[in-house]
């Protein structure tokens, strides 16, 4: 029996997720992953900028789109500006994944 995974099945043409908080950690691992499959990203960084933009770089040599957009989660109507923007020009998205957080240094 082999122990390798299966190939992950096709992907459809314009297929795009759109992630929050890519740039690092998770959220990195799961934008590589997903370009990986074949999925076209459009992904929100807050700070990190060059490794965002290094990723990004990184997921288009393996043939899909994959755009870094800097984006404060925090403020509503710029999600929403961005998301609107990216869908005009893509289409609906095939995903879309909640992952930017926020540090929260105070005691509750």
């Amino acid at each position: 029996m082999p122990s390798a995974e299966a190939p992950p099945p096709p992907v459809a043409d314009n297929r795009w997720v759109f992630l929050t908080g890519g740039s690092r950690g998770i959220g990195r691992a799961v934008v590589r992953r997903l370009c990986e499959a074949g999925f076209d990203v459009a992904f929100t960084y807050a700070h990190s900028e060059a490794p965002a933009a290094a990723l990004a770089e990184e997921c288009r040599a393996l043939g899909v789109r994959c755009t870094a957009h800097r984006c404060d989660v925090s403020q509503a109507d710029v999600v929403d500006a961005l998301a609107k923007d990216l869908v005009d020009r893509h289409g609906g998205p095939y995903g879309v994944i909640n992952n930017a957080g926020r540090a929260m240094d105070a005691v509750m």
